[in-house]
């Protein structure tokens, strides 16, 4: 592993975001040529942690032409994310270890995770929100185990006999 290059001396702070916000840390490191592939030449990746220290999140960066790589991290809970480790087979500037982002309150709802109901079956947002997802184009799923396709007529037919049914946006 190569070590990473701080862009400053002493630790800072490299974004602030609202909390489910997305900060983006630039990095610069190697040039590739045309015919390397960036997901199998360069590996990059930073470890994020909450100052609770329980939550903990490793991303990778990508790739963004030339020798610009980024990482976008989603911060969960607010407060304070440390990098506290930064993993890279070539040389890179950027953010370092020890350098933060703060994530501030927000009314983002966040991802969508399993549900507090009996067996886990609904899904709601982070924040506690349920979000109910209505439609009706699922007909692959629908048509298949009978051993038919879906086709143009079927679901105009579907969508007109049940059109009265849903509030249309």
């Amino acid at each position: 592993m190569v070590a990473l290059l701080s862009s400053g001396a002493w630790a800072a702070e490299v974004a602030q975001v609202p909390t489910f916000g997305v900060a983006e840390l630039v990095f610069k490191g190697p040039r590739l040529a045309g015919s390397d592939n960036p997901t199998t030449t360069v590996d990059l990746r930073i470890q994020f942690q909450h100052t609770d220290g329980k939550a903990a999140y490793t991303v990778a960066a990508f790739w963004d032409g030339d020798d610009v790589w980024r990482v976008r991290f989603c911060p969960t809970k607010e407060g304070r994310w440390t990098i506290v480790d930064v993993t890279a087979n070539r040389s890179f500037t950027g953010p370092a270890k020890g350098d933060h982002v703060t994530a501030t309150r927000s009314d983002l709802p966040g991802f969508w995770v399993q549900g507090r109901s009996a067996g886990g079956r609904w899904f709601q947002r982070a924040n506690g929100r349920h979000d109910y997802l209505v439609g009706n184009t699922h007909y692959d799923f629908l048509f298949a185990p009978r051993g038919t396709e879906a086709t143009r007529q079927t679901i105009e037919k579907d969508v007109s006999d049940n059109a009265e049914h849903f509030k249309k946006l």
